[in-house]
């Protein structure tokens, strides 16, 4: 049993110099006993490795996984183990081609090269999987998932997340990386039911399958300000790895200058048993913490950006998903954008009843809609940022 409260960082110099990134990704397992105890040496271990492939576009904007990363531990892991058969997989956002991600980040050419030829791996868009449902014990939104029905086949799962803000939460992390698993109707309804319960459940019911998951979490390139995929590229060079994800959450996001609790899911994940527990420290091993830190861009708007455009903010009882997502989207338009909801009030939370608006009122979430007003209403929880703009515009 590998240790769940064990996190080890590595920062790098170089991401694409393949020898620097195997010799990286040694000293950044080593603490877990290295790839021959982290994995089981029984031949023909099936082992997927789950990057993020959000969109197509290329690793050095920070939006994906590093294609050279990747390529670095698959020839650890077939040199290491007894011919392993080496799964890398995922599927794209919504409305995005995994196809099209595969050969625009780099992995096409990097893992189906003739050199890797003698290599067993193989390329898998989720997307195209076949779907079974798989059973949510304790779960808050969802009583059973429909995930890839090849995990029934799956020893281990590698999820090799990249650190990086987001639009709906502060950053996406280990957690939410494993929501490429998933069907693409289901990714509507994370939104549809409640983000980052979905989340949540999601990795209770992977918790629940015969089969390990280790993350290696990918900073080599990392992405601040309007992400997951329209931020800005921040040459980070760090490499994190835990076989907890929550613990590895928790600790990646404090590298990032976020705080955990000001993450949802992560707070959620802790309350509903998947992360350590209390009584276990966590153990940081090889950086210094205060040593690889940076505080990212995290778009935040202040009232008086509001009151400013003529826009009336009546934020009340609801959580901080909604305003954050509020921010981080009207901080990325145009002022001729942000000119179409001036005159506006736009209501977050519950607790909004009593206020009496003469103005067009915007509903933004689930929370707001039996509140008595007569307004455009967005349902999500949080509303999808796409979403948004669809309705408004």
């Amino acid at each position: 049993m590998l240790p769940e409260n064990l996190v080890s960082l590595k920062k790098i110099n170089g991401y694409i110099d393949l020898e620097k990134l195997q010799n990286s990704l040694k000293t950044l397992l080593e603490p877990f006993g290295g790839i021959e105890n982290i994995f089981s040496d029984f031949a023909n271990e099936k082992i997927l490795i789950k990057p993020n492939l959000v969109a197509p576009v290329n690793f050095e904007q920070g939006a994906t996984t590093n294609p050279y990363l990747v390529r670095a531990l698959v020839e650890l892991l077939y040199d290491k183990l007894n011919n392993p058969q080496i799964l890398v997989g995922d599927g794209a956002s919504v409305g995005q081609d995994t196809e099209e991600a595969f050969e625009v980040c780099g992995f096409k050419e990097l893992l189906q090269e003739s050199s890797v030829s003698y290599m067993n791996i193989k390329l898998v868009d989720i997307k195209e999987e076949e779907f079974i449902p798989y059973q949510v014990k304790k779960g808050r939104v969802f009583q059973e998932i429909y995930l890839p029905a090849l995990l029934q086949e799956i020893d281990h799962i590698i999820n090799m997340p990249v650190l990086k803000t987001h639009d709906v939460f502060p950053a996406t992390l280990g957690l939410k990386n494993l929501k490429g698993l998933i069907r693409e109707q289901e990714k509507k309804l994370f939104h549809q039911t409640g983000l980052t319960d979905a989340i949540v459940d999601l990795n209770l019911c992977l918790a629940d399958l015969p089969v390990q998951i280790f993350t290696i979490y990918d900073g080599s390139i990392a992405m601040e300000g309007y992400g997951p995929v329209d931020g800005t590229p921040v040459n980070f060079e760090l490499l994190g790895a835990a076989a907890n994800i929550a613990a590895g959450d928790t600790v990646l996001s404090r590298c990032l200058g976020i705080k955990p609790e000001e993450i949802h899911y992560l707070t959620a994940a802790g309350s509903r048993g998947l992360a350590p527990e209390r009584s276990a420290k966590l153990k940081i091993i090889g950086e210094q913490l205060k040593d690889v830190s940076k505080n990212f861009l995290v778009p935040k708007l202040k009232d008086e950006f509001y009151q400013q455009h003529e826009i009336n903010l009546i934020d009340r009882g609801g959580c901080s998903g909604c305003r954050h997502l509020l921010d981080n989207i009207i901080s990325s338009w145009s002022e001729e954008e942000i000119s179409q909801i001036s005159g506006h009030t736009i209501f977050l939370g519950p607790d909004g009843q009593e206020i009496d608006s003469n103005n067009p009122c915007i509903q933004l979430g689930v929370c707001t809609k039996n509140l008595n007003v007569s307004g455009l209403y967005i349902p999500g929880c949080p509303p999808h940022p796409q979403i948004i703009k669809d309705y408004l515009f």
